[in-house]
C-alpha cells in the first residue's frame, strides 16, 4: 500500500514513479532525498547532485493496480452505452405510444358517407341504419264532399303518402306519390261516382327505401249502409193564384229520416197521386226537394213540393222510397 498514493487533482491512487496520474494526467512532482532539486518520475538519478533514486518495484501490489484501473474502464465502458441505451428506450416507447394510438384510430368505425338518406340509430356506439318498413297505423276516412273523400293515416318514421285504389270491377289506380317524409298522411280522392264502391289500400316508403302497404279496405259513395227509409212529416194541399184568374194547386210538405244511415236527398224519391171523385183514372206527380241541405241525417226533416192538375176536389196520396234500396 505504501507504494500507492492518491492523485491531488482526481484522488485517483497511483503508484509511486508515475510521472502523471493515469486517469486525468495531472503531472506529479518528486524532490531528491539529497539535495531537494525537483526530479521526474523513473528517473535513476537526480540530475542535480547525481544522487541514485531508488523508486520501489512496479510489479508490487500492480492486481490492485489492475482491479482499480478495470473497475475504472468498466464504469467508463458503462457511460459509454448507458445515455445511449437510455434513449433508443425512449425512442421506442414514443414510438410504441404513436403505433397505439394509429390502431386505436383505425379500429374505430368511419361515419357512414351518405347519412342524409335514411334514418340511422346508435347502438353501443355503432351506427346501423334503420332498415325496417313504416308500420301503418289510425287509416281513416273524411268526406269532404258528395264525391270528395280524404284519407288519412299514421306511421311510426318519416315516409311518403300514396293511395292505391279502385272502383269496384275496375282498374287499378295511384295517386301521385308525395315525397314529403311525414308521420300523418292526408291523400284526396276526387270526381268520385254515385253508386260505387271504392277499395283502396295506404303506402308509404321510408328513408331507407322500405315500403309498406296496408291491407285493402273499401268506402262507399251514395250507397246507405244499414236501415234507409222515410215517411211523410206532414203535408198539406193548396190553390194559389199566380196570376188574375190563373190558379194552380201546390201540394207541399215534409219528410222525415226514420233509418239509421245518413240518406242523400237525391235518392230519395216522393211520388203525389192524385185523383178525382166520380172520374175515372188517377194522375202521378214527382214532388222536388229543397235543394238544401243534400244529406238527410237520421231524424232529420226535409221540405218538399209538388204542383199537381188542378180538380174539382181533388183526392191526393203520397208515396215515398229510397232508390236501390
Amino acid at each position: 500500500m505504501h507504494n500507492l498514493f492518491s492523485c491531488t487533482a482526481c484522488g485517483t491512487e497511483n503508484q509511486v514513479g508515475n510521472a502523471a496520474c493515469s486517469r486525468c494526467g495531472f503531472k506529479f512532482q518528486y524532490y531528491c532525498p539529497q539535495c531537494r532539486s525537483v526530479v521526474n518520475g523513473d528517473d535513476p538519478a537526480c540530475r542535480s547532485c547525481g544522487h541514485a533514486l531508488n523508486w520501489p518495484s512496479r510489479a508490487i501490489n500492480t492486481d490492485n493496480v489492475k482491479e482499480k484501473q478495470a473497475a475504472e474502464h468498466v464504469q467508463r465502458e458503462a457511460g459509454s452505452w448507458l445515455l445511449p441505451l437510455i434513449g433508443l428506450i425512449l425512442i421506442i416507447a414514443t414510438a410504441g405510444a404513436g403505433v397505439f394510438v394509429i390502431m386505436k384510430m383505425a379500429a374505430e368505425p368511419s361515419p357512414p358517407l351518405v347519412t342524409d338518406n335514411f334514418t340511422a340509430v346508435k347502438k353501443d356506439e355503432i351506427i346501423i341504419p334503420d332498415t325496417s318498413a313504416p308500420q301503418i297505423s289510425s287509416i281513416e276516412i273524411i268526406s269532404i264532399s258528395y264525391n270528395v273523400r280524404e284519407i288519412h293515416w299514421i306511421t311510426d318514421k318519416p315516409s311518403t303518402s300514396q293511395v292505391i285504389w279502385r272502383i269496384k270491377d275496375g282498374n287499378v289506380a295511384h295517386t301521385e306519390k308525395k315525397e314529403a317524409m311525414v308521420v300523418q298522411h292526408s291523400v284526396e280522392l276526387t270526381s268520385l261516382k254515385n253508386k260505387s264502391t271504392y277499395y283502396f289500400q295506404v303506402k308509404s316508403v321510408g328513408q331507407a327505401g322500405i315500403e309498406a302497404v296496408s291491407t285493402e279496405d273499401k268506402f262507399d259513395i251514395g250507397i246507405p249502409r244499414g236501415i234507409a227509409s222515410v215517411e211523410v212529416a206532414w203535408n198539406a194541399m193548396k190553390t194559389v193564384e199566380q196570376q188574375p184568374s190563373v190558379f194552380k194547386t201546390v201540394v207541399s210538405g215534409e219528410i222525415k229520416n226514420t233509418g239509421d244511415v245518413t240518406l242523400n236527398i237525391k235518392d230519395i224519391e216522393i211520388t203525389i197521386t192524385i185523383s178525382v171523385v166520380g172520374k175515372p183514372g188517377t194522375s202521378q206527380v214527382i214532388a222536388s226537394l229543397d235543394p238544401y241541405p243534400l244529406e238527410l241525417y237520421p231524424q232529420a226533416v226535409h221540405k218538399f213540393s209538388a204542383e199537381v192538375p188542378s180538380r174539382t176536389d181533388p183526392v191526393y196520396s203520397i208515396t215515398t222510397r229510397v232508390i236501390n234500396q
